[in-house]
């Protein structure tokens, strides 16, 4: 698992969390916004997200696919974005990686999520954090550790086996029949 908090004194920040499971062959992203801040921790302070974890409306979760992971990948070699969609029972998430408008030394990594009950302004989640370079490098490296592992214990498919077919019979030539008319 890899996990980026980005916390602020403000309390705008907001953290980031990817893992994969083998045993369903995909990728988890959780995104939760900033809570609090406690001033105290450390010399700078730091962030709190773990009271933001029961609210749905500052946290929010998606699953990823292999083919998704690869059209990260994708984005991220590329230097360019992706968006990804997914709906469910009437709610939508949209996932959104690519470089920041605002800064383009960052990337984005933006869920939308809006629920089934309320599709207005008040229904809708939005958490958005910016990674770094080697932020970057390092989900694409861990993307890329997840595509093997889920690889390596996926059960392969058995093609089914054939029966056997008979042999055609051969051919014969067709009966001459003369006076027969040619067209």
């Amino acid at each position: 698992m890899i996990t980026f908090y980005k916390g602020t004194p403000r309390v705008t920040g907001s953290a980031c969390s990817l893992h994969y499971s083998t045993s369903v062959g995909c990728f988890f992203l959780e995104l939760i916004k900033q809570s609090g801040w406690n001033a105290k921790a450390g010399p700078n302070g730091s962030g709190v997200f773990i009271t933001g974890k029961d609210n749905p409306t500052k946290h929010s979760k998606m699953k990823i696919s292999t083919a998704e992971a690869c059209e990260l990948l994708n984005a991220i070699d590329s230097g360019g974005s992706v968006k990804l969609y997914h709906s469910f029972g009437g709610s939508s998430s949209q996932l959104f990686f690519g470089p920041y408008e605002k800064d383009p030394k960052l990337s984005t990594l933006n869920l939308l999520k809006t629920s089934a009950e309320d599709k207005t302004a008040t229904g809708k989640t939005s958490i958005l954090i910016g990674l770094k370079a080697h932020e970057v490098r390092l989900v694409r490296e861990y993307l890329l550790c997840g595509l093997q592992e889920i690889f390596k214990t996926k059960p392969e498919v058995k093609k089914p086996v054939a029966e056997k077919t008979p042999e055609p019979e051969p051919e014969t030539s067709p009966e001459v029949v003369e006076d027969a008319p040619i067209f």
